[in-house]
């Protein structure tokens, strides 16, 4: 008679489930990581020892605060969110447990700014680094403190101002009115008053003021 000896087998498993999950070898079940050496039988009837290393993944949590530009959106699990508020993502990690999101998204707005002015001729209206001086409408775009747009719309007009250069000659005892200045003597004077728009109207006088 032949007779074999069969040695014990001894193996090692790696094992990994999610929390809350349950981990089942035969008729044993595991919630919790840690080793357990565990006693089965072989096909031969003889005393097998396993050591069980499970690994028990917790969920993660986590919060996420982010701002985005009015009329921009972010994604995140394959969804686009594009309005302001707090939303709850439940997310897969690498090893295949949840993970747990919670995405507080602030929106920024975009600023918009009409200006209808006018100006005397001479004048400029200055916006960021952009200047302005003659009549039209423009359209401009800059960044606002907070890094969006801020949208500027102008409207501007520009109302000349006028100069006139008038050399005449009267005789003595004669005088001539310009407005309310009256003018006798020779010599060159300016007279400023205001046009019709409200601008500068800047009248040169040359007069001679001849003897008799």
């Amino acid at each position: 008679m032949k007779l074999n000896v069969v040695k014990p087998i001894q193996t090692i498993t790696e094992a990994s489930i999610c929390e809350g999950e349950v981990y089942r070898i035969a008729l044993d079940s595991f919630t919790v990581s840690g080793d357990y050496p565990l006693l089965y039988k072989s096909q031969f009837g003889c005393d097998s020892t396993m050591t069980l290393h499970l690994l028990v993944n917790k969920p993660i949590s986590q919060v996420i605060d982010t701002s985005i530009c009015q009329g921009q959106s972010i994604q995140s699990g394959g969804v686009l969110y594009d309005v302001a508020g707090n939303y709850a993502l439940h997310l897969k990690k690498a090893d295949g447990c949840d993970s747990l999101v919670t995405l507080n998204l602030n929106m920024k707005p975009i600023y918009f700014t009409k200006i209808d002015t006018s100006f005397c001729e001479g004048n400029q209206i200055q916006i960021g680094n952009n200047i302005y001086n003659n009549t039209g409408n423009y359209f401009l775009s800059l960044n606002s403190f907070q890094g969006c747009d801020s949208n500027f719309q102008i409207s501007l007009k520009v109302f000349p101002t006028h100069q006139l250069q008038f050399d005449t000659a009267i005789c003595e005892g004669e005088s001539l009115n310009i407005g309310s200045t009256t003018f006798n003597q020779t010599g060159n004077y300016t007279v400023i008053s205001k046009n019709q728009f409200g601008c500068d109207s800047i009248f040169k006088l040359g007069l001679t003021v001849h003897s008799k």
